[in-house]
């Protein structure tokens, strides 16, 4: 690690592990590992967060897609059906699990399980701890958020009439509210 940088980490070494065998697999891994640093350094040393901004939701939501969960539909499977729910998250929780096994090791996990303490979730990447928030139920959208994120649902993405619409009447609304405060 730069030396300019220790101040922002933990630990004056990076480690994580490529999870594999696979020598070539292994090498392309490394190099993305060590791009998606170069980048988090580049932007530390331009006054800029490890990670881009993006809103919590959107990334969230967007960690668990990878992991082929819908919000919508883990919301209804968790009222009507938990077991099912539960299974389909399995996988996005051992890789939450597996994170922070690399980042706290395996002593301070093992007391966190037997103690039944909450896992330290500001200990994970910044999408993966919008995902495990909105999984629980504890992430919210912001104001922002709202008509991207109702443009989704209507399945109204390409429509350009449509989403110029609702930003108008977003921008109405505030001025509105705006004028009455």
């Amino acid at each position: 690690m730069p030396t300019d940088l220790f101040g922002h980490y933990k630990s004056k070494t990076l480690l994580r592990s490529l999870r594999t065998q696979d020598k070539k697999k292994a090498v392309s891994l490394c190099e993305q590992v060590n791009d998606h640093f170069e980048t988090e350094f580049d932007r530390l040393r331009r006054g800029l967060p490890k990670e881009p901004l993006t809103g919590a939701f959107s990334s969230g939501q967007q960690r668990l897609k990878e992991f082929g969960i819908e919000l919508d539909v883990f919301r209804k499977l968790t009222s009507e059906y938990r077991e099912e729910a539960m299974d389909m998250v399995e996988p996005f929780q051992q890789h939450i699990e597996n994170i922070l096994f690399d980042v706290l090791g395996n002593d301070v996990m093992e007391r966190l399980h037997h103690t039944r303490s909450p896992l330290p979730l500001d200990e994970l990447p910044a999408a993966d701890e919008a995902a495990m928030k909105l999984i629980r139920g504890e992430l919210r959208l912001k104001a922002s958020e709202y008509p991207k994120e109702y443009i989704r649902l209507k399945r109204r993405d390409g429509d350009k009439k449509f989403a110029s619409t609702l930003y108008q009447l977003r921008m109405r609304l505030l001025d509105n509210f705006c004028t009455l405060v």
